[in-house]
């Protein structure tokens, strides 16, 4: 049978999990649910860990027995105290969290005040308080990285100096100046220019 054809099942301690089966239901018209209110062992708030992750098995193994592989948690003390241990122990199983789901709706509101009516239990564990805080950390770092990636890269090429310096053409060459030759010291008569011009003329 396909999953989406299967019932869901919802527990709670009493009668107050009834305003979540009926959203449930409002939304998803189309699937059956199976509903458990826990009068017996009613209230949670009083009870151990223990207790209340035995209570849950309980239900949980009677809806297994019913065809259901999703399970709605519809008690924030159920809910705070045994989630993760029935993900441990039923690993085909996907159990929804009221709290979490709760969580979500809150945020998504952008409203600073809400009510909750919880357990003596639930008040002590600041459960909603820590995972509210929890998951505006990880919204603001996911807000922080999706921006880095937007924000624009330029690259600048930049020549270095020395790739800009030109570099100076060769200076033209001097023509070397031929050695004029003087009559040795002490040499007596005219000397006539054309001999003087001669290394010049060559």
């Amino acid at each position: 049978m396909d999953e989406m054809q299967r019932p869901i099942g919802v527990f709670d301690s009493g009668v107050g999990g009834l305003t979540v089966l009926k959203s449930l239901s409002d939304k998803y018209k189309c699937i059956d649910y199976i509903y458990i209110g826990d009068n017996k062992y009613c209230p949670y708030g009083d009870k151990t860990k223990e207790e209340l992750l035995n209570y849950a098995k309980r239900i949980v193994n009677y809806f297994i027995e019913k065809g259901i592989s999703i399970i709605v948690i519809a008690c924030n003390t159920s809910c705070f105290q045994t989630l993760d241990e029935l993900k441990q122990i039923y690993k085909n199983i996907t159990f929804i969290g009221v709290i979490d789901s709760t969580i979500d709706v809150f945020l998504k509101s952008k409203k600073n005040n809400v009510l909750v009516i919880r357990t003596s239990a639930t008040i002590k564990s600041n459960i909603y308080e820590s995972k509210i805080k929890k998951k505006k950390r990880m919204e603001q770092k996911e807000w922080t990285t999706q921006k880095r990636r937007k924000r624009p890269r330029t690259v600048g090429i930049r020549a270095s100096t020395r790739s800009r310096r030109t570099t100076p053409p060769p200076a033209p060459a001097v023509p070397e100046t031929p050695e004029i030759k003087l009559p040795p010291r002490g040499t007596t008569g005219p000397v006539h220019i054309s001999k003087l011009l001669e290394p010049l003329q060559q």
